[in-house]
């Protein structure tokens, strides 16, 4: 099966942009009242912040709570699951046979190995993200790549700010799932070495995309493919 094109990937987002366009802006102004700038712009709003949280108020006249109380209240919810999601986890490896000093030794190596690799992925951070993207936006990505040259995996957490989930005929399961969001050239070049740089004109953002599904990954930088894989472990990445 050979890797998916550019152009095909596009057209999938621009026949999914109507479905999550107004979810994406909803996210964006979420991050923006988390981090306490959405008051910076709250009067060139044509809509309350209420409107985010629809389900505090139970009609239109209704003014609701104070938001800055409820951002404390929101805060602390996320602390909270950021505590028990990113503290080290208790691993015990079944030993086949108790009595033999080989298969404790080897139960025990496994252990080791396991709670070496949450260490190398730095899994309490990726968790400690997930923490509070999951209470505030309702939702988020994780990813788990191999690192076959270090003979290690890499974990990664993306926001659904910037997703586009590709569902199954009845919405039960990911068939597939592309990413889209705008980054700067320069950083584009240090954050993907394979791209080459080249840009239209005095273009200033560029977009990167990123397609994956259970047979395959692909990325690609100003429409440039930088990292693509044909895989077959059966899962999305």
């Amino acid at each position: 099966m050979a890797l998916i094109s550019y152009t095909d990937a596009k057209s999938l987002t621009d026949e999914l942009k109507p479905q999550y366009q107004r979810r994406h802006y909803q996210l964006s102004r979420l991050r923006l009242y988390w981090h306490g700038r959405y008051w910076d712009q709250v009067e060139t709003q044509t809509q309350g912040i209420a409107s985010l949280f629809r389900d505090v108020t139970s009609v239109k006249s209704d003014i609701g709570p104070d938001f800055k109380l409820v951002r404390n209240l929101a805060f602390d919810v996320c602390v909270k699951y950021q505590s028990f999601l990113s503290g080290l986890p208790m691993i015990r490896t079944f030993v086949d046979n108790p009595d033999s000093r080989n298969a404790r030794a080897k139960a025990d190596l496994k252990e080791r190995a396991l709670y070496g690799t949450w260490s190398q992925v730095n899994m309490n951070h990726q968790l400690n993200q997930i923490g509070w993207f999951g209470p505030l936006m309702g939702d988020s990505f994780l990813g788990i790549w191999p690192d076959f040259d270090n003979h290690t995996v890499k974990a990664f957490v993306r926001s659904p700010e910037h997703a586009y989930p590709v569902l199954n005929y009845d919405g039960t399961k990911l068939d597939a799932l592309v990413f889209v969001w705008k980054t700067t050239a320069s950083k584009a070049k240090r954050d993907f070495p394979l791209f080459s740089g080249e840009v239209s004109g005095n273009q200033k953002d560029i977009e990167v995309m990123e397609y994956s599904d259970d047979k395959q990954f692909v990325r690609w930088v100003a429409g440039e493919q930088v990292n693509g894989i044909e895989h077959d472990l059966g899962f999305n990445l």
